[in-house]
């Protein structure tokens, strides 16, 4: 994980801040591949191995194996953890260790956010690569199950799902899901910033439907695309609004088919922003968007874009999958897509704009939802228990 462009790192570096406020100190290893990431708390501690701008993944593996057997000694040597908590294609570099932790009384345990590789072309067949690292994952698992101490998994859903697959005892996986920062995403603070973007972008009296993320043909954007030339002549001021960052084919895909479809002042595509600026984007839509397909990679995550909108008091539309259905269930602000064709969320943007006087009321809920169990502090307060659970054992 590169700390420094991940979009997913924000969820690292969140659970890393709030652990410190429950009394843990925290040595971290990660990587950047332009400038190395500082945390202001002087509890973290990071040691960032430089990875270069243009790090193919599997060099990025390698460079991690390499650079983590050469200094984990010597951090637990100076260091004296009371855990270590690894992702799993951290885990083969630093099993040699494992005895040594036996030793001095460290918990080992092997942290879960995927159990999927994504797809990078749906067109494509899975990829020899694709195939070693899920043949590496389940490898990792094995070894957790016999070795390690514990294991933390990103949702109940993806906990369910590596149990029944790995035969494990499910009270030994503990759950630290994704979380949003209930005072950083909080739409009061971002009212006139949002009115202010709507008058930047010239969308002062449009309707805006509004995705952030990363850019990628298993997230639905191109049908989005394709879903407003369906809308644009009976909801002429509909928008949508794309921010985010993807490879250079799929960027250039996603402009063929505004180019070609006349969508150019239906459809804008926005750059990447840093994170602290998302609220004001969320803040200046009408409705968030999150379009992702019903595939084994999504099934069991929890999206934190879904949550930042939700946070911001944003009724959402998404597709019906069960980590959708996981956060949301039943509420008002979220509109489910039965699929991701262009048909069906062009019905569900259709949908949204004839309730656009209830939104507000329908978004609200939204942020119930995260204040009662998705806030940075709920989630660093669920791994602190397990890790006290298995501390005593």
């Amino acid at each position: 994980m590169l700390l420094d462009t991940d979009l997913f790192a924000k969820a690292e570096i969140e659970i890393l801040q709030h652990l410190t406020e429950r009394g843990y100190e925290i040595f971290f290893i990660s990587g950047h591949s332009k400038q190395r990431y500082k945390f202001r708390n002087s509890k973290i501690h990071l040691f960032s191995i430089p990875t270069g701008k243009n790090s193919i993944p599997l060099k990025l593996h390698f460079i991690f194996a390499v650079v983590q057997f050469l200094s984990f000694p010597i951090y637990l040597l100076k260091v004296k953890p009371d855990f270590v908590i690894v992702d799993w294609d951290s885990l083969f570099s630093l099993m040699p260790m494992l005895p040594f932790c036996r030793l001095m009384g460290i918990k080992f345990v092997l942290d879960v956010r995927t159990t999927q590789t994504p797809i990078r072309n749906l067109y494509q067949k899975v990829e020899l690569r694709q195939y070693l690292l899920n043949l590496a994952f389940s490898t990792s698992v094995c070894i957790a199950k016999k070795k390690l101490d514990g294991m933390t998994i990103i949702t109940d859903l993806m906990k369910k799902e590596v149990c029944n697959k790995f035969h494990i005892d499910p009270n030994w996986v503990g759950v630290w899901s994704s979380g949003v920062s209930a005072e950083h995403f909080r739409y009061e603070k971002y009212v006139h910033d949002g009115i202010e973007l709507r008058g930047k972008f010239g969308l002062t009296n449009r309707f805006i439907v509004l995705y952030h993320g990363a850019f990628s043909q298993a997230r639905g954007l191109m049908d989005a695309i394709g879903a407003m030339l369906m809308v644009k002549d009976r909801y002429p001021t509909a928008v949508l609004f794309l921010l985010g960052t993807g490879s250079i084919e799929t960027v250039g895909d996603m402009r063929k088919a505004i180019q070609h479809n006349g969508l150019q002042d239906r459809v804008i595509l926005h750059d990447a922003v840093d994170y602290a600026e998302v609220p004001k984007y969320i803040a200046m839509c009408d409705v968030g968007i999150v379009p992702l397909l019903d595939l084994p990679v999504w099934r069991n995550q929890c999206p934190l874009k879904l949550l930042e909108y939700l946070a911001m008091k944003k009724a959402v539309i998404l597709t019906d999958i069960p980590c959708h259905r996981e956060v949301v269930g039943n509420n008002k602000c979220g509109i489910y897509l039965s699929s991701t064709s262009p048909a069906e969320i062009a019905r569900s943007i259709a949908f949204a704009y004839d309730n656009k006087e209830k939104l507000k009321e329908w978004g609200a809920k939204g942020r119930v939802i995260v204040e009662n169990k998705y806030t940075w502090e709920k989630i660093a307060e669920d791994l602190d228990d397990y890790l006290r659970l298995i501390e005593n054992k």
